[in-house]
């Protein structure tokens, strides 16, 4: 799912369902953020359905800047 809505340099496993990406450029417009944009970190909680965009915060702990729902889909 997320490889259908931005590229990311990187990413951690944080939980069973908790996925942190890093450097990461939209393939979507996702609320105010056009196609191309960057986002320093895109947390996906696939229990939940929360996608949240963080902006580079104080000490490396990012600081959150938009808050989306998702839901996967079956496309055929």
């Amino acid at each position: 799912m997320e490889k259908d809505l931005f590229d990311w340099s990187g990413w951690d496993f944080l939980d069973d369902a908790l996925l942190q990406f890093y450097g990461c450029v939209l393939k979507v417009p996702i609320g105010e953020f056009k196609v191309g944009d960057t986002v320093h970190m895109i947390l996906v909680n696939f229990e939940t359905g929360d996608l949240q965009l963080l902006s580079a915060g104080r000490a490396g702990e990012g600081e959150l800047i938009s808050e989306h729902k998702v839901r996967m889909v079956i496309v055929n």
